[in-house]
């Protein structure tokens, strides 16, 4: 019996060498892969229709490279890039999250639930370099240093450093920047947690609220400055429960149990492994942000680092654990 996506097979599945074959490539240093390839045979979040359309980039017989060049391109194409990413597709209803107002009993969220999300500037330089004749003239300094990264965290470090005015004129210009910018350039999804799931956490710091989230850099960067932004699920659109085909490549992802509601989405792996509750996580399109949002979340700004303090099998390990607290044995499906 052989697992891809939650689901059983008694004959051989194509991608059955390609996962094993990855698997057997793993090593201390390419954890993340193996991570992945649990995570391809496990997750049920993943449709029959969906799997289908996957392998119209893997092909129906890949090796382990072909598989996972498959899955990346599918996640820039269908995700990443697309004007209508594939989360929201007809064949991923299943993990579209109702929005619902009335009784409390009623499953799914309030369209006035408040919910947060992490951007980290850091990432955002090409979007800057491209946009340095700006009508805000925020960006001008970067005119003839586009590719020069060590200018570029320098110019970041000091415009994260102002306070009061010229630290507001900077986050708006940023956001104006952003909501125009993905006209043209899609960048989905976006990764939203519940206010009332992370503000615990506040207190603690930057680099907490990227570990909290699971957000975990793929640049090399020793630190990345990143802002909080609070805003409504009306103003989110549709949101969905997050699979493994619409979080690319990503280690940091973790399949939610098939015991967790749909209401709570996916749940964010602490990348800290501290966690002692569950942390809801939901994906949707690209939305317009303002400066209201960054100053309902506290006007919080911060240089977080991008070092984790235990290895990538410990934390799934911790996350598997929580989950089990929280659903049972039944949620312990491999040992990571």
């Amino acid at each position: 019996m052989f697992r891809v996506f939650g689901r059983d097979y008694a004959a051989t599945h194509p991608y059955r060498l390609a996962l094993r074959g990855v698997l057997e490539r793993c090593d201390q240093d390419t954890q993340g892969d193996w991570a992945v390839a649990f995570n391809l045979m496990d997750d049920q979040r993943v449709s029959v229709e969906e799997e289908d359309r996957l392998k119209t980039y893997t092909g129906t017989a890949p090796g382990a490279t072909t598989l996972t060049e498959g899955v990346v391109t599918y996640f820039k194409k269908e995700v990443r890039w697309a004007d209508r990413p594939a989360f929201l597709a007809a064949h991923n209803s299943v993990n579209r999250i109702p929005v619902t107002t009335g009784h409390p009993a009623n499953p799914g969220l309030h369209p006035g639930l408040d919910l947060v999300r992490v951007l980290v500037l850091t990432w955002l330089k090409e979007v800057y370099w491209r946009n340095v004749d700006h009508p805000s003239g925020e960006f001008r300094e970067l005119d003839g240093h586009e590719k020069d990264l060590d200018y570029f965290r320098a110019w970041l470090k000091r415009k994260c450093q102002a306070s009061g005015f010229p630290l507001d004129g900077f986050v708006d210009a940023t956001l104006r920047m952003l909501n125009q910018d993905r006209r043209k350039y899609r960048f989905h999804p976006v990764w939203a947690t519940p206010w009332e799931d992370f503000e615990p956490f506040m207190a603690d710091g930057p680099t907490r609220w990227r570990q909290i989230l699971g957000v975990r850099p793929r640049q090399p960067d020793s630190s990345v400055w990143l802002i909080l932004l609070k805003y409504k699920v009306y103003e989110a659109g549709d949101l969905c429960r997050p699979n493994q085909l619409h979080s690319d490549w990503c280690c940091c992802h973790y399949p939610s149990p098939q015991e967790a509601p749909l209401e709570h989405g996916g749940y964010a792996m602490d990348l800290a492994g501290g966690a002692s509750s569950l942390v809801r996580e939901y994906i949707h399109e690209q939305t317009d942000h303002w400066l209201e949002h960054f100053t309902a979340a506290g006007r919080r700004i911060g240089e977080a680092d991008t070092s984790d303090p235990a290895p990538l099998s410990v934390l799934r390990h911790r996350h598997q654990e929580l989950l089990v607290r929280f659903y049972g044995e039944n949620t312990r499906r491999w040992k990571p």
